[in-house]
């Protein structure tokens, strides 16, 4: 299945100034720049170069998109396993040739979660919607979490505009013609990730995400032994 939004990222390799449209709840289109959902902030960065993994780390990003975190941890650690979830055939074939191996793409959860334990975990880029609702977003976190060896981390994007508790919004891609959507996405407070985390039995360490609108943040869970 290729997906609008996988249309829209795979066609700006190729045009840099390809757009597509996002709608929230039915409200009017907003166009979006793809590159900002293919290259990454510097925050990111910072990020990631701050967290320690062990030697021959494996990697779980969920919800890869275009792979912009696992290449950019793929180029830093030649001995890391890259793991992707990714419904979208092109962006999964894409992954496979960009980045290099040991790695596996996958076009859901399920089947990422039946490989041996994780050390690091990402849902970036906002990351957290990509679980659904409230209920949803519980379950996948304790999957998640589950999924994770002794010590693992749990990297989380998200931020809502209450700023407290779980929202659910509808959203809506299209691109060219082509339209993913409604479906849940959810975002989260600070207050709402660091209570199921903790619940989770998860060390969790919050700090500010430099991501547009200023509402969101990371959350850093680490697996209690």
């Amino acid at each position: 299945m290729y997906t609008a939004f996988g249309y829209a990222l795979l066609s700006a390799l190729k045009n840099p100034e390809e757009t597509f449209l996002l709608s929230f709840n039915g409200s009017s289109e907003t166009q979006q720049q793809c590159l900002e959902y293919m290259r990454l902030r510097h925050d990111e960065i910072d990020l990631l170069d701050r967290i320690e993994i062990p030697e021959n780390a494996r990697v779980l990003d969920y919800g890869c998109g275009i792979g912009r975190h696992l290449k950019y941890l793929r180029d830093r650690r030649a001995d890391i396993t890259c793991i992707g979830v990714e419904k979208c055939d092109g962006l999964r074939s894409h992954c496979s040739e960009a980045i290099a191996a040991p790695n596996g793409f996958f076009d859901n959860i399920a089947d990422a979660l039946k490989e041996d334990p994780f050390d690091l975990v990402l849902l970036m880029g906002n990351g957290l919607g990509i679980l659904g609702d409230e209920d949803a977003a519980r379950k996948g976190l304790r999957d998640l979490v589950n999924s994770m060896a002794q010590g693992g981390k749990l990297v989380i994007e998200t931020g809502s505009m209450s700023g407290r508790g779980y929202q659910t919004e509808k959203l809506r891609i299209s691109f060219n013609n082509r339209t993913d959507g409604p479906f849940p996405w959810g975002s989260a407070g600070r207050d709402w990730i660091t209570r199921v985390l903790e619940n989770l039995r998860c060390k969790v360490n919050i700090s500010e995400s430099q991501a547009p609108y200023g509402i969101s943040f990371f959350a850093v869970a680490t697996k209690s032994n």
